[in-house]
């Protein structure tokens, strides 16, 4: 037990407190949260890894990857799922909207312990402030207009968001 504190003194088992951090976690905390890593990657989850691309089962195997694995907390499964299928890196243990494929565009990337609010809703492209108007005419090639677009693509600039956010 290095470099750890305890609230009965240095060297004492009970109560960790990891890091100098002040607070104070009990040796079934500690052995629940190893618990949770060990089974965050399934045995089985290559195999509904490669049956989530098949529409009449993804969702099927979303949900049995997710009972297997611990939940959306700890399911490494399903951040491999998300980097290999759509392009969408995912830290561990962040948690919400952004685990449902097609909330963030491909290239994102989310750091660990991060917190999303259903409803979710990503807009990548700001309107160019140096131009005439801020209308789509100005910046976006498809409307004809401007020869080329004013804005970097997604892949161009992704969308890279912190730990802890």
């Amino acid at each position: 037990m290095k470099n750890t504190k305890t609230s009965e003194g240095i060297g004492s088992s009970n109560r960790v407190s990891p890091m100098n951090s002040g607070e104070v976690f009990t040796r079934d905390q500690i052995n629940w949260a190893f618990s949770m890593e060990k089974r965050s990657s399934s045995h089985l989850s290559s195999i509904f890894e490669m049956g989530y691309v098949i529409p009449v089962i993804g969702n099927i195997c979303i949900w049995l990857i997710l009972k297997l694995e611990g939940g959306y907390f700890f399911s490494k499964t399903l951040r491999r799922t998300l980097l290999r299928y759509h392009g969408i890196k995912i830290g561990n243990y962040s948690y919400g909207s952004c685990l449902v494929p097609g909330v963030l565009p491909k290239g994102t990337i989310v750091g660990a312990y991060c917190s999303f609010a259903d409803g979710l809703k990503v807009f990548r492209r700001n309107h160019p402030l140096d131009v005439l108007s801020q209308h789509p005419f100005f910046y976006n090639r498809l409307l004809g207009l401007v020869p080329a677009d004013t804005i970097d693509r997604n892949e161009d600039n992704p969308l890279i968001i912190g730990n802890d956010v």
